[in-house]
């Protein structure tokens, strides 16, 4: 038996085997097992998870993004969506929560952001809410939608753990202190 008949006889199983030796040299060369989102591991970390999750809480499934263009602008927080294959969906905002006393400057900004463009939609852990609408983060020229709408002071933190809640917390203590948006309309308290 020779390698190309092999292979060419089962092409997955040879696919599968290259794979592993790319990673095995990757990691031997100092690969994912060296470093945990761009941070060395320290002295005693014995698993690259116990340093990440003391850094920024571990995803509990892969990060999935698809291509979407923002077609309309709905209340608290919920956009449609055009798919690159031309599909419509709506999208709630996940991790934020966005007050009726400053929707129509949440939606003005949105517009403002999306204005017919394509983004990214990064699914949230529970890829759709209690409506079935998909729940996510939209990204516009590497502008996470969902943080900027805090940072400028139309959104705050929704309650309990989000992907990006380090940058949410940071966004709405920029915003308070700043008294902008409604932070400065007495909207949030």
């Amino acid at each position: 038996m020779n390698l190309k008949s092999e292979c060419q006889r089962r092409p997955r199983a040879f696919l599968m085997l290259a794979l592993a030796l790319w990673l095995g040299a990757a990691l031997a060369l100092g690969g994912p097992s060296h470093a945990v989102h761009g941070q060395p591991l320290q002295a005693g970390d014995s698993e690259p998870l116990a340093h990440a999750a003391a850094s920024q809480p571990v995803l509990s499934q892969p990060l999935q993004t698809i291509a979407v263009s923002v077609s309309d602008v709905y209340t608290g927080g919920l956009v449609g969506v055009t798919l690159r294959g031309g599909q419509q969906e709506y999208v709630r905002l996940a991790g934020i929560s966005i007050s009726s006393c400053v929707e129509g400057d949440a939606a003005a900004r949105i517009l403002a952001l999306t204005g017919g463009r394509w983004g990214y939609l990064e699914l949230a852990s529970q890829q759709r809410d209690s409506n079935g609408y998909l729940a996510g983060y939209i990204s516009i020229d590497s502008i996470v939608l969902n943080v900027d709408l805090v940072r400028i002071g139309v959104a705050v933190p929704a309650a309990g753990p989000t992907r990006y809640q380090q940058e949410l917390a940071s966004a709405r203590n920029a915003a308070r202190g700043a008294l902008a948006g409604g932070w400065g309309t007495g909207c949030f308290s």
